[in-house]
């Protein structure tokens, strides 16, 4: 693998690993949703309540990704620039690469 496919290749992970972290908080607080409209289970950010599952209470666990949503306002923020930053160290090494053809 050459040199410039191992770069696009690290910066391709970098833009997947980003792209994690952004949605992460949106994915758990959706799955906490979800669990919570499954087991009929009342869910709200003033505290956590019961809900049983095989005897064990999971409200706390649902709470905490409820709230744990709240994470999200992060993403809106830092997610764009985390991802224009990215872009731009593309931009600056794809400057460089054709800058490093053209000389003799």
């Amino acid at each position: 693998m050459s040199v410039k496919k191992k770069r696009l290749t690290k910066l391709g992970l970098a833009f997947r690993i980003w792209t994690v972290i952004v949605f992460l908080p949106i994915f758990n607080l959706l799955v906490g949703i979800f669990i919570a409209f499954a087991l009929d289970c009342q869910v709200d950010e003033g505290s956590a309540h019961r809900c049983l599952v095989l005897g064990l209470d999971i409200g706390g666990v649902l709470y905490t990704m409820l709230v744990s949503g709240w994470f999200i306002l992060f993403s809106i923020l830092y997610g764009p620039v985390g991802y224009t930053i990215l872009a731009l160290i593309y931009g600056i090494k794809r400057f460089k690469e054709r800058g490093d053809q053209a000389k003799p």
